[in-house]
This record gives C-alpha cells, structure tokens and sequence, in this order.
C-alpha cells in the first residue's frame, strides 16, 4: 500500500490548490513559450491541418461540411466546427486564437492529471497526482502537439474530462443526489461528443459502456448514459446517410485500413516498398469519384487482404506499431524551422526497420542526431518508470479500484496497437496523461524504497 509517511518534504506539503496552481502554471508557460516559436517559424500546420481548415472554411462559405456533391464523411466534424467557429470570430488571427486556446485546455488537461489520481489511489493519491501532473506538463508530445492545428489536444482534453468526471460519479463525490441524474446524462454527451472529436474513439466507447456498467451496476444510470452515447454520433450517421447514401459514422477505419494495414500486407506479398505500394493504391482511389465509393471500395479491399494473410496481417501491425513509442522529434525539429530527411520515413521503417528508418531520416545530420538521442533516454526512462508503476499497481493493494485501471490498460493496449502501418508518436498523445500518472507511481515506489532500505524513512 502506498505509505503516507512517504516525501514528507516541505516541497510536498504545500496545499493541493498551490500544487494545482504549479502544475497549471508551469504547463501553460511551457505551452505558451513553444507556441511564440511555432508562430514565428510559422510551423503548425500539417498535411492533416489543411484538411481541417478547408472543411471549417466551406462551413463558412457554402454552409455544408464537405464539397457540394462529394460531402464529407472522412473527417469527423467537431475539430473542424470549432475552427469554423474561430473563423467566424477572429477572422485572420483565428489560428494563434485556436493555438492559444489549445495551449490554456492542455494546461487543464494537467489538472485533470491530478484530479484522477484522487480516484485511483486512496494512499499518497494527493502526491502522485502532483508528480504526475508535472510530468505531464513537461512532455514534449503533448508540447508539440498543442502547437499544432490538428485535434489531438481538444481529444485529450476531452478524454481525460470524460475519465475524472466518470470517476466522481462512480464515487459519489461531493455529488448531490439529486443531481447524479445530469452527471450521468453529462457523461454520456461527453462519450457521444468524443467520438464525432476523433474517429479513434469509436471502439473505445463500447469499452467505455461496458466500463461504467461494471462499476455502476444501476440499470437507470447505465441505459441514460448508452442512450446519449449513442444519439450524439447517431445524428451524424443520419446526416451521412441523408446526405450521400454512406451509413457510418466516419469512413476513416475503411480508407486507413487499406492504405496503410492493408498496404503494409500487400508490400510484404510484393517485395516492394510501403511507399510504392501506397502510391499504386492512392492511384486506384483517385480514379473513384465519391468519398462514399472510396469508403466501400477500401473496406472490400482491406478485408479480403487481411481475411487471405490474417497471420502476416497480426504480426505487421504489432511490428509496426513500434512508432507509436518513438519520440516526437520529427514535429519538434520542424517546429524550429529543420527539416531533416527524407520523405517516406515511416514506409522505409515499416519495410526496413528503425535503423535504417533512422538513417533514412537524419540523412547525415549528426547534429540534430545527437539533441534526438538525449530525448530519446529520457524518453526510455519515462517508459521504465510508467512500466515500474504498472507493476506497482497490479503487484500491490494500491487502494485504487480493479476494474478503473483495466479500463486505462486496455486503452493503453488499444492506442499502443491502433496504429499499426500508420504509427507515430501522435498516436501515443491521447495515452501520455495515464502514462505520467503511472510514471509518477513507479518514480515514488523506487524512491521510497531506497529511502526505505538506507533506514531514512
């Protein structure tokens, strides 16, 4: 059990309101120093954020979500109807308005670090929760990707406010009874929201039911929480089918799983590179007119692959998955203005392996080679911590509950292995929050033991 006595430091017995205060300081100043240097190298958007700002623009426009004729029904629309929002209200500047923005939420999304370990722990809850909130204040994901236009940011925000608000009902805490009702009507508009935030989210919903019916048991309070589960994105499902015949909520899972799942299979089967087997399937899709078509088209693609290598299928997408663990040093290098290798680099790690994927993408820049391997340690250690207190938490009575951390274990497996050919370190963001609180657990066992066996504790 975790030990009260433990860090009984002067540092540590400040108040939670002045621990809360340092975490959210900290993160927004660290948040807030990268954005100036994003917005001077002009460095936050990405292949994806162009997507995004021409669905927000053709809102604004021609009053649909999409182009007239080929509506959208790839990307999910909250992300894109905020900056649409942004555009509405700040017109030129809505783009460091939304950078900011997502800066001052991932601040928040620190405090909500530490709000959830109250819940998961009842020993030293109070002091995990603070090393895990600086923890994620300082990681240089969640850093980077809060400068970029892309969704992530808003998702975590999202995901981990969902997490802690479920949790505070579960546990009754400081709830009035009569307001328990609107909590559970809360989390499920939360759920429904998130999956129309990122694509993502759509499997772990059904988790995330078959969560809050493990630990509520009340019928009443599981049915309200399905039913606005359900509706939110089901709105979207009668958009898409009223608008071009597509009934889904997105057809992301169809078009990624053949370009990049289904591609990675095919590359293998050819002896040819993941890039040139991408280039002839993005070849066939350009040939099809609809977004509907293509979804159709992709899914019978990608499951007769898989259904005919489904051995060489599983062992690709463990194997490739292992950019899910990288650090984020290609977004962070851009974002000071290097561009540094060559394109493909993620195809020539999946056909070739990190070293020579690595290789490939320093290109001889044994400058920027050697800042990478630095963060690349620390990055190793932060993973040996988050294993550590894993092992903590399943070993010992941590006083949390069981079923709360199998739930953060099976997301953890799922982003760890989502990914698959089209594995990055962004996959690895909406998982950073549980890993630093779980870092923390494993940074104060190994310290308390040590004071422990030196008779200092």
């Amino acid at each position: 059990m975790l030990n009260k006595c433990f860090f009984d430091f002067r540092f540590f017995e400040i108040t939670l309101s002045q621990k809360i205060f340092i975490v959210f300081v900290l993160a927004l100043v660290l948040r807030l120093s990268f954005l100036c240097v994003v917005l001077i190298n002009v460095t936050y958007l990405t292949p994806d954020s162009f997507d995004y700002i021409r669905l927000a623009r053709s809102v604004i426009e021609s009053n649909i979500y999409g182009t007239p004729g080929n509506l959208e029904i790839f990307r999910v629309p909250l992300y894109p109807l905020l900056m649409s929002g942004g555009m509405l209200f700040f017109k030129t500047s809505f783009i460091p308005t939304l950078l900011l923005f997502q800066a001052i939420i991932d601040s928040f999304s620190a405090v909500l670090v530490m709000k959830s370990t109250q819940f998961l722990f009842k020993e030293d809850a109070e002091k995990i929760g603070f090393l895990a909130g600086i923890l994620y204040s300082l990681s240089p994901l969640c850093i980077v990707y809060s400068t970029k236009v892309l969704s992530e940011t808003v998702f975590v925000f999202l995901l981990l406010l969902l997490f802690v608000s479920s949790l505070k009902v579960i546990n009754r805490e400081n709830i009035r009874t009569n307001f328990i009702l609107f909590y559970f009507i809360f989390i499920g508009i939360l759920a429904g929201v998130l999956c129309l935030t990122r694509a993502v989210f759509i499997p772990l919903a059904v988790l995330f039911l078959l969560w809050i019916s493990f630990r509520v048991k009340r019928v009443k309070y599981i049915l309200l929480v399905a039913i606005f589960l359900f509706l939110i994105p089901g709105i979207w499902v009668v958009r898409n089918h009223h608008a071009c015949g597509y009934t889904g909520i997105t057809s992301v899972p169809a078009v990624n799983m053949y370009r990049y799942d289904a591609c990675s299979v095919l590359a293998r089967i050819h002896s040819i590179s993941f890039t040139e087997q991408q280039s002839k399937i993005d070849s066939e899709l350009d040939k099809i007119s609809t977004q509907k078509e293509i979804s159709e088209y992709c899914a019978k693609r990608a499951f007769s692959v898989i259904k005919e290598h489904p051995f060489l299928y599983a062992y690709l997408q463990c194997k490739n998955s292992i950019g899910t663990f990288l650090p984020a040093v290609n977004d962070l290098f851009e974002s000071f203005g290097f561009i540094i290798g060559g394109k493909g680099t993620l195809g020539v790690i999946n056909s070739s392996g990190l070293v020579k994927g690595m290789k490939h993408y320093f290109n001889g820049r044994n400058d920027l080679l050697l800042i990478a391997l630095p963060l690349a340690f620390l990055l190793l250690v932060f993973y040996t911590f988050a294993l550590y207190g894993i092992y903590v938490v399943i070993k010992k009575d941590s006083g949390g509950v069981v079923m709360d951390h199998l739930f953060i274990f099976l997301l953890l497996l799922y982003f760890f292995i989502a990914g698959g050919a089209a594995a990055t370190p962004r996959f690895r963001v909406p998982v950073e929050p549980f890993l630093s609180v779980y870092a923390a657990v494993g940074i104060i066992f190994l310290i308390k033991n040590f004071f422990f066996r030196k008779g200092i504790l």
